[in-house]
């Protein structure tokens, strides 16, 4: 079991990482996302969801790309499709 939480959250200098600091386009998408929920005004609400759509999809691939881990990049994939999904 040890071995497989290794090969999931260690980084490339065998550190677990369990937690890591939001980083810019997560950021947008959260306060982006509060925007679209809150304001309902149609430019704001269409420019922050889109926003938000753009903002997580950044981070996604980002994730899926260079993630620290391999969970990272798994997590990364799974947002990028199932927000896609959402889209349609």
């Amino acid at each position: 079991m040890n071995h497989l939480l290794k090969a999931v959250f260690a980084d490339k200098h065998g550190k677990l990482v369990l937690f890591q600091w939001p980083n810019a386009p997560l950021i947008s998408w959260g306060v982006l996302l509060i925007v679209a929920k809150l304001v309902h005004t149609n430019p704001i609400h269409t420019v922050a969801n889109v926003g938000s759509f753009i903002a997580i999809g950044i981070w996604a691939v980002l994730e899926l790309c260079w993630g620290a881990t391999l969970f990272r990049r798994l997590l990364g994939g799974i947002v990028l499709v199932l927000s896609i999904i959402s889209r349609f």
